[in-house]
């Protein structure tokens, strides 16, 4: 956090940093002051079940992340957005909030959000559908079991062709 800085249009400048104790404020010159607030909420489900071993990161290094993907895409002038990686297994964030819903209401979430049917399966005691992500085209898998949604997860490519 001590050696902060932006690059704009007129060169590099100094950033400094203030931690408040609901967000964190970085701020710069640049012939303006200007000023970037970052609050990072935390969203927990208390129905979500996990099969593979939790990982962490404390919050130093997802506010590194934030404001360096914030700073950027505000220096660039581009539109920012965040993408996740689609490694097989992770857990797809945007929708971690359906885990431990009823299959069928939920559906109505993941179309408008623009996810695409691409199939299913069922194995044992779950069913196994596979949705398109919208403008990544990941492919993404939905267990559910006993009529809910037990986890939503990336997958392979080919599942969805």
């Amino acid at each position: 956090m001590q050696a902060l800085s932006v690059q704009t249009y007129d060169g590099i400048r100094s950033v400094s940093h203030s931690a408040q104790s609901d967000h964190e404020v970085f701020s710069w010159n640049d012939g303006e002051p200007r000023k970037l607030s970052v609050r990072l909420d935390r969203v927990e489900n208390p129905d979500a079940r996990f099969e593979d071993s939790a990982q962490k990161a404390d919050s130093s290094t997802l506010l590194g992340a934030a404001v360096g993907a914030l700073i950027g895409g505000l220096i660039s002038g581009k539109p920012i957005t965040t993408t996740e990686p689609a490694r097989e297994g992770a857990p797809v964030s945007d929708l971690q909030s359906l885990v431990g819903a009823k299959g069928g209401q939920a559906e109505g979430t993941l179309t408008s959000k623009g996810y695409t049917y691409r199939g299913g399966t069922k194995l044992a005691d779950s069913s196994f559908t596979y949705w398109e992500q919208p403008s990544t085209n990941n492919c993404v898998t939905i267990r559910t079991t006993d009529g809910r949604y037990q986890s939503i997860t990336y997958t392979k490519k080919s599942d969805c062709n």
